[in-house]
């Protein structure tokens, strides 16, 4: 949220949020899109209300659902917990009997997504179809100690709602995710065997202690490799490359380009986006639109560029093609996001009855949105904005882009 008092807003500005009197919020003095004349400005003074709080552009007013069952998730959480703390103590049960249980759940995840996401296709060229419950939401299991387990299952459910896009067109589309996931799931079961000490340390890391945390991924590979009774089978070979990068930046070996399992591309992506939007012991989580932001600065350098794009599609608040509603009833769709920046445009929403319906879902949009736009807002570049939040600079043009101040209005004043 922005604070801007009233003096600074601009003439007749439409009201963002409904407006009460008192902490206790029992009586509605101005409801949400009434506009700011001198009348109104008169009656919210009277009540000691001097200011209005706007909503920044990639906030929003309504929670996003959760994408998978509370029962799948506890299922994922569940495996990993259980086999983590088994391969730590060195008592794991029948490797055959755990990789029967992850394809289980992993197949009913599967099922439970596909039938959100079946008519969606973000690769094809044409605008995205995204529908609210497909964008990825995931709950929070376990406590903060919890992490790897947490970690695990979120690593996993991101590979096989990646991998549902990346394998789109593939006869074997199951069979692929399975190995993602599978990977997914248990590519830092490693890090069980690295001493607490150093898994648990709020302080930086030195360089030997780093070289530690780097072995992981091949004590993750040996367990992995245990699940299948195939010789090179594909998912020890994805789990032991999770941190390798494409241009050979990643660890334990520096591999780069073809020297890389094209699968592990994914796990990569959804590893590093599941990594940085978590809280850890030693830094808070980072916003998950800027992780997207930072995962695309790299893509086609660290990361893979189709991997990414698959990202943008399910993580990304407002994907291609959806309608989003900012502060003071404006409504804008998104009609270009190739990784950087990111394009808006106004839209007109069909009315019925007398009420506007903002159809926030793509599919609803195709429907019942005006075909000719209204007009085109200038081409603005998000990312200048949402990366460097705490800048006033960023919060002015941000106001000053929506028509909700200028720049004469703002001078050089501060904002809350």
């Amino acid at each position: 949220m922005v604070r801007l008092f009233f003096e600074d807003c601009t003439p007749n500005l439409f009201i963002p949020t409904d407006i009460y009197s008192g902490e206790a919020k029992k009586r509605l003095l101005v409801k949400k899109g009434t506009p700011l004349t001198e009348r109104v400005k008169d009656l919210l003074r009277q009540n000691e209300i001097h200011y209005l709080d706007f909503p920044l552009p990639y906030e929003t007013s309504s929670s996003v659902p959760y994408t998978f069952s509370e029962e799948t998730e506890l299922a994922f959480f569940r495996l990993a917990q259980k086999t983590y703390r088994a391969f730590q103590a060195d008592s794991l049960d029948n490797p055959l009997d755990i990789r029967k249980e992850a394809y289980d759940i992993i197949t009913g995840a599967f099922q439970e997504f596909q039938q959100i996401a079946r008519t969606e296709n973000p690769s094809d060229g044409r605008s995205a179809r995204r529908s609210l419950r497909s964008i990825l939401h995931l709950r929070t299991i376990g406590a903060l100690d919890d992490y790897l387990f947490e970690h695990a299952k979120n690593v996993s459910l991101y590979c096989l709602t990646l991998g549902y896009d990346y394998f789109r067109e593939s006869r074997r589309q199951l069979a692929d995710i399975h190995k993602v996931a599978v990977a997914g799931l248990f590519a830092d079961i490693g890090m069980m065997k690295i001493p607490a000490s150093i898994r648990q340390k709020k302080e930086k890391l030195t360089e030997r202690e780093l070289e530690v945390i780097r072995k992981h991924p091949i004590i993750s590979g040996q367990f992995t490799e245990s699940l299948f009774r195939q010789k090179n089978f594909v998912t020890p070979r994805i789990v032991r490359q999770h941190h390798e990068r494409c241009d050979g930046s990643g660890y334990p070996k520096k591999l780069r380009g073809d020297e890389l399992e094209p699968y592990s591309f994914i796990v990569s992506v959804a590893d590093s986006y599941a990594s940085m939007i978590s809280k850890r012991n030693f830094r808070p989580p980072m916003n998950p639109i800027e992780a997207i932001w930072e995962l695309n600065d790299q893509a086609g350098r660290s990361y893979d560029e189709k991997t990414v794009r698959c990202l943008n599609f399910r993580a990304a608040p407002y994907a291609v093609g959806s309608v989003a509603r900012f502060a003071g009833s404006r409504l804008v769709q998104v009609v270009d996001l190739d990784n950087i920046p990111l394009h808006l445009e106004d839209v007109r929403i069909v009315k019925k009855k007398g009420k506007e319906n903002p159809y926030n879902s793509p599919k609803s949009i195709r429907v019942f949105a005006v075909d000719k736009l209204i007009h085109r807002l200038k081409v603005v570049s998000i990312r200048g904005h949402l990366d460097k939040m705490g800048s006033l600079l960023d919060q002015y043009d941000l106001l000053v882009l929506y028509d909700y101040a200028t720049k004469e209005m703002l001078g050089n004043k501060k904002l809350d």
